[in-house]
């Protein structure tokens, strides 16, 4: 009995010292944050079955700020909330210069109902959302 409690310590004594050399660094040198677009380019129409890409020019705040995708989210009415993600770089010395950049993202077209876009621009001096809002109708064939 007494042979087993020992195994039991040891094993413990293994498992913390095991454990407490695979500390991980929890500084991070980045972080997440939104991006405003300018401007989007959709078609007059969408040809139901067709895939779509669909250009959008973004504004990177600074220098150490880079694209790194869209989120997007479905809501009521087929109305797509496009956002453009960005990565900060917290660890080196950026320029202050503002720039343009173009990326795109692609859309199968399913559904027959108009397409209503919201691109997410920025927040508004009282702290609301802001969006560029764009409706694209859907045909069976293309015109």
């Amino acid at each position: 009995m007494k042979r087993l409690i020992h195994l039991r310590w040891m094993v413990i004594l293994f498992l913390g010292f095991g454990f407490y050399g695979c500390e991980i660094e929890s500084r991070e040198n980045f972080h997440f944050t939104t991006l405003s677009a300018t401007a989007a380019v959709l078609p007059q129409e969408f040809v139901l079955g067709q895939e779509y890409d669909i250009p959008v020019s973004l504004l990177l705040p600074d220098g150490c700020t880079s694209f790194e995708g869209f989120e997007s989210t479905i809501g009521i009415g087929n109305t797509r909330t496009v956002v453009a993600i960005g990565v900060v770089q917290t660890d080196q010395a950026c320029t202050q210069a503002i720039t343009m950049e173009d990326h795109s993202f692609q859309i199968s077209v399913t559904f027959t109902d108009t397409y209503h876009f919201r691109f997410y621009q920025g927040q508004s001096e009282s702290g609301e959302a802001e969006y560029l809002e764009y409706s694209i109708p859907v045909v069976s064939e293309s015109s």
